[in-house]
């Protein structure tokens, strides 16, 4: 049983079907305008390409959904100069979205060298989920200094259990 696409009449919304549901009737998702579904002899060439909706049922259960990444830095429509894009974005050729720049690293390092402060800034920091990859240091770094207190313990104990050996014997 395969499938086939179709355009909704109404919206022009590009739709997946099963070749089972030919002739039956349905609501576009998009618009909800009524659609019979019909095979079409050929399949048009839209001008820009047109997200796939996939049709429903009555008896059959949603798809799931997969969200698409968002891009970072996508390259801008045909026709539309870099610079536009750049002005339509506030300014910033890269959205932002809670990552940290290199200024931000630099000060983040600055306040972990005051003593006392810094235990209680990685607390925070760890928890705080507004920016994630200072959050994920942060928590990777608490992971690294329980693994450095328990060898340093484990070294420590191994030593004393073998300098009380050595003056055991006397």
């Amino acid at each position: 049983m395969g499938t086939f696409k179709l355009l909704c009449t109404n919206c022009n919304t590009k739709l997946t079907a099963d070749d089972a549901w030919i002739g039956m009737e349905t609501n576009c998702p998009k618009c909800n305008a009524p659609i019979t579904i019909r095979k079409p002899l050929e399949t048009p060439s839209p001008a820009a390409p047109v997200p796939v909706v996939p049709i429903m049922m009555p008896n059959q259960s949603p798809p799931l959904q997969q969200q698409s990444p968002t891009p970072v830095l996508a390259a801008p429509p045909m026709g539309i100069p870099v610079s536009q894009v750049i002005i339509q974005n506030g300014g910033n050729a890269a959205p932002k979205d809670g990552v940290m720049t290199m200024g931000s690293w630099l000060g983040a390092m600055l306040v972990m060298a005051v003593p006392i402060l810094n235990i209680i800034i990685m607390i925070v920091w760890a928890c705080d989920n507004r920016r994630p990859s200072r959050a994920n240091f942060f928590r990777a770094y608490f992971i690294m200094m329980a693994a450095w207190l328990v060898l340093a313990i484990v070294g420590w104990a191994v030593f004393a259990m073998a300098y009380a050996n050595a003056f055991s014997s006397y």
